[in-house]
């Protein structure tokens, strides 16, 4: 957050354009995300975290199991839910 243009008062749009130009991925609870996305194509690479309310020490739990997989899925993918239950992986969008 500290590295964001406004800090925690960036908007979803200006994440989004800040993490396209540093070529970052956003992860995010946010489905405002996945639509901007789908539609748009912004952000460029996405993980919607899809776990509903989970604590924060098990969200990092799971991000630390599923990194490995999460590192592979975007050779393939630009957009990833990750549940409780594993990765899913949405085809890379032909433009």
């Amino acid at each position: 957050m500290k590295q964001l243009p406004k800090a925690g008062d960036t908007s979803d749009a200006e994440i989004a354009a800040f993490a396209d130009q540093e070529i970052r991925i956003v992860v995010t609870k946010d489905a405002d995300f996945q639509d901007s996305h789908l539609l748009r194509g912004t952000p460029k690479q996405l993980v919607r975290v899809a776990t509903g309310n989970i604590r924060n020490a098990d969200l990092i739990a799971l991000i630390t199991r599923l990194l490995p997989a999460l590192e592979t899925a975007f050779n393939e993918a630009e957009f990833v839910d990750l549940s409780t239950v594993g990765l899913t992986i949405h085809s890379r969008r032909n433009r």
